[in-house]
């Protein structure tokens, strides 16, 4: 009897300690609540980075790769200028007379000479033969004088040529179109040279 007694007042302790067991303390829930929102946060986080590399699979599979934020610049066509009449300064001198970029045209320095590279003498003439070897190049770029936005020319003597070169300057090219700076020096690429100017245009 009293084996019984006992063996059911066990059984019985055992099942409050199982119940205390059971019975969770306020930090012990606010713990296991945190765990549960933690683990539900990753979980959101991972189907998103798995819905969005799906989206970003089908977008590519449709349009293509991304293209950087200055592609434009990276893949804008690159054209070398250089008129028929022209040729003799690649194989001699080894530049081109222009490079086109996008819509921009950069002309290198041009000076008075004839299409075999022989320097003009009479200044005025000389003068002539540069605005002229200018046209041809622009012309080349499929541009005009009116297309020059900055020109800058280089002198030799400046103070002694500068009537004969503007006015010949103003017979042809036109007056108040574009940003124009005049640099004097002692010399130029050959002997006999009295300017060279070289400018940017932009195709309209």
């Amino acid at each position: 009897m009293k084996s019984g007694m006992l063996s059911g007042r066990a059984g019985a302790e055992t099942s409050r300690l199982q119940l205390r067991t059971r019975r969770k303390t306020p930090c012990q829930e606010q713990k296991d609540a945190l765990a549960g929102e933690v683990v539900e946060h990753r979980r959101l986080r991972l189907l998103i980075l798995f819905w969005s590399s799906v989206v970003e699979t089908e977008r590519c599979l449709l349009q293509g790769p991304l293209q950087p934020a200055n592609s434009a610049r990276i893949h804008m066509d690159r054209e070398i200028i250089i008129p028929d009449d022209m040729q003799e300064i690649v194989s001699r001198a080894g530049y081109a007379p222009a490079v086109r970029v996008g819509d921009t045209v950069y002309v290198v320095g041009q000076v008075g000479r004839t299409k075999e590279l022989t320097i003009i003498d009479d200044p005025s003439e000389q003068f002539r033969a540069m605005w002229e070897n200018l046209r041809i190049v622009l012309e080349a770029a499929h541009c005009t004088f009116d297309d020059i936005v900055e020109m800058t020319s280089y002198h030799v003597e400046m103070s002694k040529h500068m009537d004969v070169f503007r006015t010949v300057k103003n017979e042809l090219f036109p007056r108040g179109t574009c940003a124009w700076t005049c640099i004097g020096v002692s010399e130029l690429a050959h002997q006999g040279l009295l300017a060279e100017v070289k400018c940017i245009a932009v195709k309209r």
